[in-house]
């Protein structure tokens, strides 16, 4: 068995969108040598079932159960108008009322904007039914990755999705900003093709603006994962600049908004080298001098050999605890004071 000395704080289970449920995200922590890991699911929590499991786990690796919440950007940068970020809360008493009250809205939310896109997608000529999307879930938890397995299952519109990146490429010959947008889509690799073609606000072909109905702004996320009891991370900012600058975020960190900044994930998921723009988010925190935090951003057990074996592996040995001295947060949701 491997040393267990790398450190993983954001990681998705089968109860949003990973592939693996939480015993077999240990196990692959395990065997890829993370002796630490938070459960980060989007926008919700682990039921009663899979919190006895985790608590009656008597393996050796230590686990705290968080969240990963959307927000909608602070409202003095643009709110809903730019977009969604998102949120780690590490830490949080899944018991809050508030928190769970939070989550269950989304769960609504999320189902009504799935509607929306595939309404969008229909316009656009892809065939994909809601019933395809729910048993491409994992979960009641409707989230992108499952709107865009459904979509993939069919040949025709594997071929319409082409096409669509073809005119793209050709249009970005006359426009510099598109084409930026369309080289960073094609180094992150196919995976990420419909994202940058039609699922989302900054998508070649974006849906009509749709507010989801339970986001919060940031200052408004933030509150509620500190009132459960949490600390507030800003996740993979590198990923969502063009939501919100440099200079806006770090206004927001300098007046306490945020607790902290994720510099780090590494999983197989996108394929283009974001290491400048983890240099650029660590020298942001250290500049304020917010937390940072390091993690997968796991959806699979190869996003977890992928992070192990990485460069950033080694500096996220000690993070946890560090966190734990510099905030005193509880850990009744944990096995780490065990």
């Amino acid at each position: 068995m491997p040393e267990l000395k790398f450190e993983s704080l954001h990681n998705h289970t089968v109860i949003s969108d990973g592939t693996q449920t939480h015993m077999q995200a240990l196990e692959a922590a395990r065997a890829a040598g993370i002796g630490v890991m938070a459960f980060t699911d989007h926008d919700t929590l682990p039921d009663a079932a899979a919190l006895q499991r985790l608590r009656e786990y008597d393996g050796p690796v230590k686990w705290t159960v968080g969240v990963e919440l959307s927000s909608y950007v602070p409202k003095d940068v643009g709110g809903p108008d730019m977009g969604a970020l998102h949120v780690l809360g590490l830490f949080v008493d899944v018991e809050n009322r508030d928190l769970k009250q939070f989550c269950e809205r989304m769960e609504r939310s999320r189902r009504d904007r799935m509607r929306h896109i595939l309404k969008h997608l229909h316009g656009l000529g892809l065939e994909v039914s809601e019933a395809e999307v729910v048993a491409a879930a994992t979960s009641k938890n409707i989230v992108l990755p499952h709107i865009v397995k459904a979509v993939m299952a069919h040949e025709g519109n594997r071929r319409l999705l082409d096409q669509l990146r073809e005119r793209m490429r050709q249009e970005a010959e006359h426009d510099a900003t598109l084409k930026k947008r369309y080289d960073d889509m094609m180094a992150e690799g196919p995976q990420q093709y419909p994202y940058g073609l039609v699922m989302t606000r900054h998508s070649y072909v974006p849906p009509a603006q749709e507010q989801m109905a339970a986001l919060l702004d940031l200052d408004a996320t933030v509150r509620l994962i500190r009132e459960a009891g949490g600390l507030a991370m800003l996740a993979h900012w590198y990923y969502d600049e063009r939501k919100i600058s440099e200079e806006q975020l770090a206004a927001v960190l300098e007046r306490g908004g945020l607790d902290g900044l994720e510099t780090v994930t590494v999983n197989t998921i996108g394929q283009r080298s974001m290491a400048a723009e983890m240099a650029r988010a660590r020298t942001l925190a250290e500049r304020v001098g917010v937390a940072m935090v390091m993690g997968s951003d796991s959806h699979s057990a190869a996003d977890l050999v992928a992070f192990a074996g990485s460069e950033y592996a080694a500096a996220s040995v000690g993070q946890t605890a560090r966190l734990i001295e510099r905030f005193g947060p509880e850990l009744t949701w944990s096995n780490l004071g065990a």
